[in-house]
């Protein structure tokens, strides 16, 4: 299904976005399975919401931030 998200302010500037929502069915009711953000005149790239929010997890489990973890300085013993 395409949706168009708008946010803001009345009489000022709103941010709009187009998105694809995946529905699946599961025990017989419809859910949101995921989120794809299209590429538009702001976003350069289609992403998905599951793999932004799966970012600095390794399966289930939080690993941190891969920008942090390739920035630290290696521990002297």
């Amino acid at each position: 299904m395409y949706v168009s998200l708008t946010w803001g302010w009345p009489l000022e500037d709103t941010e709009n976005w187009q998105i694809e929502v995946i529905i699946v069915r599961e025990n017989g009711r419809l859910v949101v399975d995921d989120v794809i953000y299209l590429k538009d005149k702001d976003l350069a790239a289609e992403y998905r919401l599951s793999e932004y929010l799966a970012a600095g997890c390794d399966g289930s489990h939080w690993v941190g931030d891969r920008d942090q973890r390739n920035d630290q300085k290696p521990q002297q013993k």
